[in-house]
């Protein structure tokens, strides 16, 4: 699988409102929609670097173990089936008075990193 493109990158985290850690992999984004939009990303990231994260997003709910999240997740990343993940989810005002919704998933489970998806969608 190759590498997203920058663009894509930039445009998912400024709607999404995420700040991405020095040293963060982007291993996969994607958009899907028109009107309402899901924007989707997956980084590997040192487990130190979970929380400056979280921080700069201005993410504030705490992650909860074991929480699912129900969003599809993007193609060879799925997470339904691990066994060590939290996630929270939280609503915020976006340009346009626009509520985004967002959900942070944190997967723990068999790689040498932890693997971080994150969604920000509209409805």
């Amino acid at each position: 699988m190759s590498a997203p493109d920058q663009a894509t990158i930039e445009e998912a985290t400024r709607f999404g409102g995420f700040v991405l850690p020095l040293g963060a992999r982007v291993l996969a984004a994607a958009n899907e929609g028109a009107t309402d939009q899901l924007w989707r990303l997956v980084l590997a990231v040192e487990p130190a670097a979970i929380v400056p994260l979280l921080t700069a997003s201005d993410f504030a709910p705490p992650l909860r173990p074991g929480r699912r999240v129900f969003i599809p997740p993007l193609d060879g990343f799925d997470p339904s089936g691990s066994t060590d993940f939290a996630s929270a989810s939280e609503e915020r005002k976006s340009i346009g008075e626009r509520t985004v919704t967002r959900e942070v998933l944190v997967d723990n489970t068999g790689s040498p990193l932890p693997l971080v998806h994150l969604w920000a969608y509209t409805t």
